[in-house]
This record gives structure tokens, sequence and C-alpha cells, in this order.
């Protein structure tokens, strides 16, 4: 208080004094400042100023006890607490004052230090959509007091929306749709600003996305589509609003699934709706086409093919639902050959073995069951040529018709031509179904190669021929004719050339006209034999025609026939080539032998000379020749003469074999030419040699290496001053079965003999199948297959039985190694009668119904490869 008194002083001898005195007297030394103190915050400035009350004299402050917060300091002078926290917490700390005169005096404080002014709110902000009423409060901790909400500078909030300041409240509708980003800022009374960066995504309207028509289902296809929307808010929820789905479809309503199986095919429409958290309602019209069910629509059989020929068909489907797979079924397996585009659904290739095979095609969709269906195909044979070469001989002036053949092919009806760069001998043309026919003419006289063109409208097929045009028909015996005796036996054989050989005889009709009683002609071979029984000079005419029908050749001979005496039968001398050995027999009937020969005028070409018994022999040096009269006289001295001409030609050319490949197959007929290098002044008759030696695994001779003669030699002639040879047989080789070389040799009468022609490597090949037969009996299956393998080897035998199941055709594939029987078959001696052919029978053991079994194909192997035979019925009981 502020007390009032006297204070009076005694001392020995005054008066007492008084004085009236007044003071203060302070309260007890006392903080009043209160605690907790003001809450701070970690780095804003903070500042606070302790008070005291009482006590004497100025204070002084400091902490007695604890410690202060961090980043903060006492002012002992001024009693203020300032800094800038840095920790957050709620310290608790002494605080003491200190006065002139009084006992120090303590006070706990406490206080808070909130931590650094941070909005907490998370970036992106929650997702708006377009027309949608938004809001979303920022929120922030820390700092000091309120706080006060603000778009930073240089920043906007998204196009319909505002910033609350005092609540931090984003509110409003958003009006456009995208990504847009921003920077808030809070402040409070104390902190330095605050910014952050914020994101949001402002949805577009709430919008049904799928597209309209759905994608297209199929009756019986398990069927599925999602519906998609875009915009809006939260989950989506999915109705029908308007129309029917389409029969045996549902639709999810949590996620747009719509699913089923449809039903019905057709084209249904109706109206989806879907919803979100906040938008309002959007519906959109759809129709869905649901097609039939997927189906095999290409109709079996399928179109016919042929081996050896491009084949191509393509499957078709209908119905179903998106792009179709095609494939083989299971179990099922196509022809030889041939594969199927798994995409396109094109069966193609180029089938390897004929036959009616049965497969089952499968197709796939995007979604139907798998559908299936059961073919069956014919495969022909190959288109092949199946008229030999060489074609039947003409000749000149003969009226020519054949007509060529063939096989297989993808239809039965061929075209013929003419292959490209080829010509037919003149006088013959080749019409479009086949027919070489014609007159050769004189021109291009010999043999004549060419190629003759099939084509069954997929593929041609080409094959060289060769035609021999002989040389006109002529007869070649000149009168006179040699003489007869009486009751002596007599033979003259008439002789032709060109046509085509076989050639017939016969006596012309004429008046007056007759063989000499006794002999006959005949119709064959042209010898007019027999023993005369009527003298007299005998006039007739004789006719000779060919195998070709050529114009009748007609020649008008006399034969005398003496009563008695000695004839020379000997008509005419064979040439002589010059410095080539020569030999002829002078013949005569009639008187009684021996004879002895003389020339008695004239004389025989340089280098021959004759002996008694009448035979020519010698090497003449020079060309040439001579006439001269020869005598023969028998032994009873009876004798007759007759003038004759030896011609000695120049050197033959070279003769070179035609129309031969140097490799051929085996099984072939190979038609040919012999050729002269130059034309010679005479008549050339010769003969032709063929020899074989086997190259086979098994070697062995093969009889079926020879002529069309049935033999290794045939005969040939070659007319005076021509260069084509004429045979006595139609010029073909055949090559037989077996591996190995032929080898050709000529040798000319009176001339060269053993001149190599040249020589044939028959190859090896593929097993070549001739027949096959399967028969059906109890319980057994019996085939038989006439086959060759011209390396005398077969390693593999394979048979493809078809079965007829409930299910269709099943084919079985059965196969063995062989190669132990038939090498065993090989060795045996007599195999070589039959070249390298053979007749292999396989058994087999039936379990089950052998009716059931339908059908064979076998396939033989060795070391060239493998051949398939035609697929045969199985026939028996």
């Amino acid at each position: 208080g502020n007390p009032s008194f006297t204070i009076q002083v005694n001392d020995a001898a005054s008066p007492a004094v008084t004085k009236p005195l007044s003071m203060t007297i302070n309260g007890a030394l006392t903080i009043t400042t209160p605690s907790p103190l003001p809450t701070g915050a970690v780095g804003a400035p903070y500042s606070v100023t302790l008070a005291a009350t009482g006590g004497v004299g100025s204070y002084t402050w400091s902490v007695a006890s604890g410690s202060l917060p961090a980043g903060l300091t006492l002012n002992a002078n001024t009693g203020v607490i300032s800094g800038a926290p840095s920790m957050a917490g709620s310290p608790n700390f002494t605080i003491r004052v200190n006065d002139a005169a009084s006992p120090p005096v303590t006070k706990p404080f406490s206080m808070t230090i909130n931590s650094a002014l941070t909005i907490t709110t998370a970036s992106p902000l929650p997702t708006g959509a377009v027309g949608v009423t938004y809001s979303v409060t920022l929120a922030a901790t820390g700092g000091v007091g309120s706080y006060t909400w603000s778009v930073a500078s240089g920043s906007s909030l998204p196009a319909g929306l505002s910033l609350n300041t005092s609540t931090g409240v984003i509110s409003g509708t958003p009006s456009a749709a995208g990504n847009p980003s921003f920077t808030i800022q809070v402040n409070d009374t104390a902190s330095p600003a605050v910014t952050k960066p914020f994101s949001m995504t402002i949805n577009g309207a709430l919008t049904i996305t799928t597209s309209s028509p759905l994608p297209t289902g199929a009756v019986g296809a398990p069927y599925s589509v999602t519906f998609t929307a875009s915009g809006g808010l939260g989950d989506y929820t999915w109705s029908v609003a308007a129309g029917s789905l389409p029969s045996g479809l549902g639709l999810n309503p949590n996620t747009g699934v719509l699913s089923g199986t449809p039903t019905t095919a057709g084209n249904p429409s109706f109206t989806i709706q879907v919803n979100d958290a906040a938008s309002a309602p959007v519906t959109k019209p759809f129709s869905l086409p649901i097609n039939e069910a997927l189906t095999i629509t290409t109709n079996s059989p399928l179109p016919t093919g042929a081996v050896g020929a491009p084949y191509s068909v393509a499957f078709s489907a209908s119905g179903g639902v998106g792009a179709r797979t095609w494939s083989v079924a299971l179990g099922s397996s196509l022809p030889g050959g041939l594969s199927l585009n798994a995409s396109t659904g094109v069966l193609s290739g180029i089938p390897t073995a004929s036959g009616n095979p049965n497969f089952t095609i499968q197709v796939n969709d995007a979604a139907s069951p798998a559908v299936t269906k059961s073919f069956s195909a014919t495969i022909n044979v190959e288109l092949a040529i199946t008229t030999a070469s060489p074609l039947p001989p003409s000749a000149v002036g003969a009226p020519y018709s054949v007509t060529m053949t063939s096989v297989g092919g993808v239809v039965s009806s061929h075209t013929w031509s003419l292959a490209s760069g080829s010509t037919l001998p003149l006088g013959l043309t080749l019409t479009p179904t086949g027919v070489l026919s014609g007159t050769p003419t004189t021109v291009g006289t010999g043999s004549f190669t060419f190629d003759i063109q099939v084509t069954d409208g997929v593929q041609p097929k080409i094959k060289q021929f060769s035609l021999a045009v002989n040389p006109q028909l002529a007869m070649t015996t000149n009168p006179p004719l040699p003489p007869g005796v009486l009751l002596i036996p007599y033979s003259m054989p008439l002789a032709a050339s060109g046509g085509v050989p076989p050639y017939n005889w016969s006596m012309a009709p004429r008046p007056n006209e007759a063989l000499p009683d006794g002999l006959d002609l005949n119709p064959s071979t042209g010898l007019i034999s027999g023993t005369p029984t009527k003298a007299g000079n005998f006039t007739f005419t004789v006719g000779v025609g060919d195998s070709v029908n050529s114009p009748q050749v007609n020649r008008t001979f006399t034969i005398p026939i003496a009563a008695e005496g000695l004839v020379i039968t000997t008509s005419i001398l064979g040439a002589g080539i010059q410095n080539q050995p020569y030999a002829q027999q002078f013949t005569a009937a009639g008187g009684a032998e021996p004879y002895t020969w003389t020339i008695i005028s004239g004389s025989l070409p340089s280098g021959l000379s004759m002996t008694s018994a009448g035979v020519i022999t010698g090497t003449p040096p020079v060309v040439g020749g001579s006439t001269f009269t020869v005598r023969v006289a028998d032994s009873q001295g009876r004798t007759n003469t007759r003038e004759f001409t030896l011609v000695v030609g120049p050197p033959v050319g070279t003769l070179t074999l035609t129309g031969l490949p140097s490799q051929p197959n085996p099984a072939q007929q190979l038609g040919f030419g012999l050729t002269l290098s130059s034309t010679h002044p005479t008549l050339i008759n010769g003969t032709l040699t063929l020899s074989f030696s086997s190259t086979a695994v098994i070697p062995a001779d093969d009889p079926a290496v020879g002529f069309s003669s049935g033999s290794r030699t045939v005969g040939f002639t070659i007319n005076a001053n021509t260069t084509s040879a004429v045979f006595e047989v139609p010029p073909l080789l055949l090559t037989g079965t077996v591996m190995g070389t032929i080898s050709v040799r000529a040798a000319i009468q009176n001339g060269p003999s053993n001149m190599a022609l040249g020589s044939l490597t028959v190859q090896s090949t593929a097993p070549e199948i001739s027949s096959v037969t399967a028969t059906r009996s109890s319980g057994q299956l019996r085939v038989r297959t006439v086959a060759f393998s011209p390396e005398r080897k077969m390693t593999d035998a394979a048979f493809d039985i078809d079965v007829r199941t409930a299910a269709g055709t099943q084919r079985v594939h059965l196969a063995r190694s062989v190669e132990s029987e038939f090498g065993g078959w090989y060795q045996n001696p007599m195999s070589g009668a039959f070249g390298s052919t053979v007749l292999y029978e396989q058994l087999f053991v039936v379990q089950g119904d052998v009716s059931t079994l339908e059908a064979v194909t076998v396939t033989l192997t060795n070391s060239q490869g493998s051949r398939t035979s035609t697929t045969v019925p199985v026939t028996g009981n």
C-alpha cells in the first residue's frame, strides 16, 4: 500500500522533532504472465513478453529449469521470449525473475509449438465431371491462427469452380473437361505463406461410348460384349431402357456385360441406359445382328482332281461370327499331295495318288462351336497319253489314220493338238479329238519325230512320238524270172520294198494269164514254188499290198518251163561294197547234179573270183560293176547260160540310230529310226542286234529287253539312193524292267559287221505298280500286287485300308519291311525270267467284320522312292 506516518526524533537536548512521511509498499514479487504461453509454430517468428509485479527495482529474467523451445531465446532485461521455433512440441520450462531486493520468484510455463504450416490435401484432387456439382475442402496443418486460402498468383482454377478464402472449399459446376493444374496458397497469422500445386481430372459428361451396331453374334455361339461409358462420376449401373435384348442374352447391371447364347437370328434393336453416382441417366439405342448358326456350305463330293494336276477348291461357310479357321478334323487325313489353308479354307496342291478318298473338314469361327462336314473326292489317275510310240508305220501314198488315246485327268473330255515347234509329216493332220490322219506324201520320206499335246483343261501333257514314213510300196523283183524245168521243183521268192510290212501277195485276175501248172504263190511270203507239170511259156501278173492299204502294185512276169534240161534259178546278184568281203552262191535246177559253173564271157569285178561250185568270193577293191555270162553244166553234159550284172558300190556311210534317249525309264517301248549318213547307189540289207548288261543290286538278264519282233535281232533294208531304213517289223525297242545298259550293233550283208551304234542306260526308278486286287474272305483280306523294281530290290510296303464305321469311312495305315522277302525272290534264279516283275501277295488276318473293308491303296518303296497305286475296291464275301 502507500501508508503515511509521522516520525519523531529526539536527541539529548533538542526538542523532539517530527516529520510526516509516506511510503510505497510494493506487493511481493510475482510473475504475472499466464501459462501456457501463446502458441507458436515451427518456422514462424515468435515473440512474447513476460511480465511481473511487485518486488523492488528492475527485473532480471532467466530460465530456472527446463529449456526453452529450440529456436527461442529469453531476453534477461526485457523478459521477451523470441525467435523462430525449429521443432514442434509442447515443452515445459520454469522462468525465474529477480529484483533488487526480493527473493527470486519462479513460475513454470508450458507452450505449444505447432508444426510448420502445411497444406495437407493430397493432389490430385477428387475427379469432377462436366455439368456435375463439385465440392472439395482444402486442408492444412500447423501454423498459427486461422487460415486464409487463395489461388497463387499466375494460376487459375478449372472453369466453373471457385475457392472460398475462409473455408478453403473449391466448389462449383465444371464446364470443361480436362486435366487442369493450379497452385493453392494458404496463410495464417504468423507463418510465411505456403503454396502447393494441384492437379485434378474433370471428366467429360457421362456418355455411352460403345458403338452401334454391336459386334455380330450367331445362333448357338456364346456371345459376350461389354458396354463401356466415359465421363460422369463413380461406378456405372446398366439397364435396358427400351426394347428387348436378343433372345438368349442378358445384361449384367454392374459390369455392363451383355452375354449368353443367341437362339434366334435377326437384327433386334433396343436402348441401353447407364447411371453413375451423380450424373443424369444417359441412354443410347443399339442394334445387334444375330447371324444364323455356323454351317459349312460346300457340297460333297468335291470337284474331281487328277494325279499330277494342280488342284484347288475353296471351302465356304455361312453364319457364325468373325474370321473362320479351317482344319482337317482329328482322325481324318487329306488326299496325298493336298493341304488346307487354315485362313482361306482353300484345299490345294498336286494330288499324288488316285482314288476316292473320304475326309472330314472342320471350321471354327471367333465364337461358335466347331462345325464338321464329311467330304469325298475323286482323284483320277494322272493325265497321260497312252498311245505307244513309235506310232504304227506309214508309207508314202497310203491312207493313214490312228486315234490317240489318253487316260486320267480332271475331266474325261480331252483336247489334242500338235505341241509348239513340232511338225507333222507332210500330208498328215491332227484333229482336236486326237485323230492323226491323211496320206503321207513323197516329201520327207523317213522317220519323223514330233510332240503331241493333250489337255484336260487343267494342264497339258506332251509326249514325243516317232512315225516311220516308209517309201512308197514297190515290187523290187524284175522280170524275167528264172526258167523252170518240167517236173523239177521250182522256187522263186518275189520281193517288195517300201510300204509297211507284212506284205500280202496275190494273182491279179487278167484274161489268159496264169502261173505255170503245178506252181503256187504264197500270199504271205510272195514265194512262187511247186513242181511244174506242164511245159511252156507262162505269163501272169502278181500284185503286192501291205498292212496299211497302200495302193496295190502289179507286175507282169513270164516263166518259161522247159520240157526237160537244165536252168539257172539265180535271178539277181547282191551288190558288193568296196573293200568289204563278198560272197554269193549261184543256184540251178534240172539236169543231173553235180553242177559245174564257169564264166564264158565278160569278167567279175576286180578282186572277185568264182569257184566251179558257183560261189563268188573275194574283196572288191574298186567301185564299179561288170556284166558277164555264166554257164552251168550238169553231169550228163546239159548246159544253160545266163547273163548277170554285179555292182560294187562305194563304202557305206555311217549308220545312226535316231529317236532313242540315252537314259530311258524301264518298261518303255521306244520307237527308233536308222539312217545312213549319205545315199548309196545299191540296195543295202542288214541286221540290228542288241545286248543287255544288268546293273541291278541283284543282277539278272531281262528277257523282255529286245525288239518288237520278240527277239534281239531285226532285219532292215535301205533302198538304193535313200538314207532311211525300212524294217521287217515295226521299229520298237523294249527296255524291260531291269536297270542296266542296252547296246545296239549293226551288220550289213556283204559289208561291215559288228558296228557299234550306241547304248542306252535304263534308269532305276521308284517301283511301278501294274495292278492291285484285294479280296476278302472269312476273317482275311488278301492283297495281290503286280509290280516291278528296276534295281531288283524292294524295302518297304504300306497298305491304306478304308474301313466303313458308324462315323464314316476311316483309313487304317499299315506298313512293314519287305526287303527280306523280295531279296529272297530276286536271289532265286527263276526270277530272271520275269526281269524285276514280281507278284507280291500280302495276307491280313481281320478281327471283326470283313465286310466293312471297302478299299485298299498300296505303296511300295525302294531306294529311289515310293509309288502309290490307285485305290481299288475290296471284293469277295
